[in-house]
């Protein structure tokens, strides 16, 4: 069905650098971020229903493929990554795919969020994820998915280890 690339943005490379303008603040970014792997890739990919691709790309460790032919892109956001989320997302959006974005930052400034991309998610994803890829197989996407429209997520699945490159983490 969809090839999806599921990526969380660098804090680091944006072009706009004045947040990170301290050596040392980007060496402990560099080695603070890359600790621990993100567990939203790996949740997303237990929810994704197996008739789909899905590749996860954590830009903290590794590069992203901008060559990657793709259908969907998801991207999750804090705040300090929304500037490189945005520039990906429009790298993807240039070449045709769809690209949604979560995360805290999407949650808290979805207005602005929307004008980078073609779908917002906001609050816990877990439903919003299942129910948009149920939409998308149906051709029903909505430009928004709230969190607050779905039950609370009450059960919890196991996340998919084998998306994530264990060798670049601590």
């Amino acid at each position: 069905m969809a090839k999806i690339l599921f990526i969380n943005p660098a804090s680091n490379k944006f072009s706009d650098t004045k947040f990170w303008s301290t050596s040392v603040m980007t060496e402990l970014m560099d080695h603070y971020v890359t600790t621990l792997p993100k567990l939203v890739g790996m949740i997303f990919a237990a929810l994704t229903p197996p008739e789909h691709t899905f590749i996860n790309v954590d830009e903290e460790v590794e590069d992203i493929d901008f060559d990657m032919d793709v259908d969907i892109v998801a991207i999750t956001s804090m705040t300090v990554q929304a500037p490189r989320a945005y520039e990906i997302s429009k790298h993807f959006r240039e070449k045709g795919a769809m690209v949604v974005i979560g995360g805290i930052h999407a949650s808290v400034l979805p207005d602005e969020v929307a004008t980078h991309c073609d779908v917002v998610m906001t609050g816990e994803g877990d439903h919003l994820w299942t129910a948009f890829l149920q939409d998308y197989v149906e051709g029903t996407v909505k430009a928004r998915y709230h969190a607050a429209d779905y039950p609370p997520v009450e059960q919890f699945v196991s996340p998919r280890l084998d998306v994530i490159r264990h060798e670049r983490y601590l």
